[in-house]
């Protein structure tokens, strides 16, 4: 018999049985009785079929007394990947390492559901914790909340306020009537301080809003007047001043720390002395207006003696200026040693957490809705095992955004009902039942608030263009007339899907993306990223144990432009895992 090409040597069906031998004669003086005939020979047991599932590797042979065996093949020349034959809940994936180093480790629990990853980066050569991900379950097993937290990789400061946390951009706020008893001690023209806001609106009505007065510009604004201190020294970065009692450090800008405040402030005004108002009740300005620099950033500063100038207290950093004497202007003559906070930081060391964001979840039946921060943020509708519906939560208002369509159990298409897009996502198949297109349709999500997203997805282009018929240089978003391949895939075809297990253990409902082989290459069309394995060193149970990666890298963009990276990295993984106890 053959199974392919290959002569077994086993016929299908056993040989006749031999003769019996005759029997013996009788003894002398008697005639003795003839021999019985012997029996015949019963059929021999033999093969009655052969079947191979290339799918699982498994080659099973029934005998025709019905007898079954089943052999895993192992192709131990080409180590190709057609050794899986016990898949489906055997093993469980364990670790990723990249080379020797971790990449990734995952725990289960006794119902070998997944409840721990924890994600490495390498730092000069050592492995270091960057992510872990903690899941806890109810009572009937289900999801009931994930945790993920980012560690410190090496020794990083983070920022936790805004530039100058305790600073204005606006000067000082000084009242109406305090202004006026600055500018004016004796009054002017017969106003007095009870009627600086009639003073001020008639100063402002007619086109003059700053007032100087020795070393400060006085602006006046709607209810209030802005005071800053004139820049009189280039060679001076910043100024200190005194009003009720507060001491304020003032300055232009910190170009050393953040070049978003590299400018200086210029303002417009007339000596108060210069204003007075007429026989008509006009004003009269007796000056011209002038242009001057002011400090543009006013800062509350507090005295310190020896000590550093910084507080750390634990983890957390609180960053300060000195106000130094050789580089302030001083014209109150104000002594002292003076700081004002700049930034606030939490210092970490490598390991340390610095993040941790939960997730819970609630069921009704099979749906399954997740909370944030105390608040419900969406429901995934199910039907039939399958998700049928995503509904989101936005300031207490229901948004129905994704419908999921299937044809023969098979998801092949997304719609959003909330933006009234069909087929915002179409699945293409292969014959084997793979998906191997995932194509988007972005030009009808134009203009719904996700251009930028959309963009960086690489389903759109966003050039700098001018516009005729704004006059101006405008950003533009431009969308493909059809669906565009957002993911594009291939398969191992000799290789079953080996890590849906470990996929279905994060959660079940991912299986609706299920594929039945194992990934050969994923292709990022938006950005022509790519992703090609190779799969070696098979286990006992035929799970691979390494695969070579190739990752093709585009052209991307960070906070420092764009890098112009394109090229080809090669990196092998190795994989380890946890067997399933019968």
């Amino acid at each position: 018999m053959e199974i392919g090409d290959t002569d077994t040597g086993v016929k299908a069906q056993g040989a006749n049985g031999q003769d019996g031998t005759n029997g013996k004669d009788g003894v002398d003086g008697t005639d003795g009785t003839n021999g019985k005939d012997g029996v015949d020979g019963t059929d021999g047991t033999g093969i009655a079929t052969v079947e191979y599932d290339a799918n699982t590797a498994i080659l099973t042979i029934i005998l025709t007394d019905g007898t079954k065996f089943e052999y895993v093949l192992f192709n131990e020349d080409g180590l190709q990947g057609n050794k899986i034959g016990d898949l489906n809940g055997k093993y469980l994936l364990k670790g990723i390492t990249n080379g020797d180093m971790p990449f990734a480790d995952f725990v289960y629990n006794q119902l070998n559901q997944l409840t721990d990853i924890t994600y490495y980066t390498n730092v000069l050569n050592a492995a270091v914790k960057n992510y872990s991900l903690h899941r806890t379950f109810n009572d009937d097993n289900k999801l009931e909340s994930q945790a993920i937290t980012e560690y410190a990789t090496i020794e990083k400061a983070v920022p936790t306020e805004e530039f100058c946390p305790n600073g204005s951009i606006d000067g000082i706020d000084v009242a109406y009537k305090e202004a006026f008893m600055i500018l004016y001690p004796s009054g002017n023209s017969g106003y007095t301080a009870d009627e600086a806001e009639e003073f001020f609106s008639k100063c402002r009505n007619t086109g003059i809003n700053s007032l100087i007065k020795d070393h400060y510009l006085y602006q006046i604004e709607y209810g209030n007047v802005m005071k800053y201190l004139i820049k009189q020294d280039n060679t001076k970065t910043k100024g200190i001043i005194t009003y009720k009692g507060q001491k304020y450090a003032c300055t232009s800008y910190y170009s050393e720390w953040d070049n978003e405040w590299a400018s200086l402030m210029g303002k417009e005004g007339v000596l108060a002395d210069d204003i007075s108002i007429g026989s008509n009740g006009s004003i009269v300005l007796n000056g011209q207006e002038t242009c001057y620099e002011c400090y543009g950033i006013y800062h509350p500063v507090v005295e310190y003696g020896t000590q550093q100038e910084d507080e750390l207290k634990g983890n957390h950093l609180k960053d300060f200026i000195a106000v130094k004497s050789n580089e302030v202007e001083n014209p109150e003559g104000i002594t002292g040693n003076y700081k004002f906070l700049f930034r606030e930081y939490d210092v970490y060391k490598p390991g340390d957490e610095i993040q941790r964001a939960t997730f819970a979840y609630s069921y009704d039946g099979a749906d399954q809705t997740g909370r944030f921060d105390g608040q419900d943020v969406y429901t995934i509708k199910v039907n039939d095992d399958k998700i049928d519906k995503v509904i989101c939560y936005n300031n207490e208002k229901t948004i129905e955004l994704l419908k999921l369509n299937y044809t023969n159990s098979k998801l092949t298409s997304i719609s959003s009902p909330y933006y009234k897009v069909d087929n915002v996502v179409k699945v293409i198949y292969d014959a084997k039942g793979n998906p191997t297109e995932y194509l988007v349709n972005s030009k009808d999500l134009a203009g719904k608030g996700m251009d930028e997203e959309l963009a960086a997805l690489g389903l759109a282009y966003m050039s700098v263009v001018y516009d005729e018929d704004l006059g101006r240089v405008v950003e533009r978003y431009t969308f493909p007339d059809k669906h565009t391949p957002l993911l594009k895939v291939k398969y191992d075809y000799a290789m079953k899907n080996f890590m849906n297990h470990s996929v279905t253990a994060g959660n079940p409902l991912f299986t609706v993306f299920n594929q039945q082989n194992a990934f050969q290459e994923l292709s990022w069309a938006g950005h022509g990223s790519c992703f090609i394995a190779k799969y070696l060193d098979f286990n006992e149970g035929g799970y691979p144990t390494k695969f070579k990666g190739y990752l093709q890298i585009s052209p991307f963009e960070d906070e420092l432009g764009e890098l112009p990276v394109n090229g080809a990295i090669a990196t092998t993984y190795k994989l380890s895992y946890q067997k399933i106890e019968e």
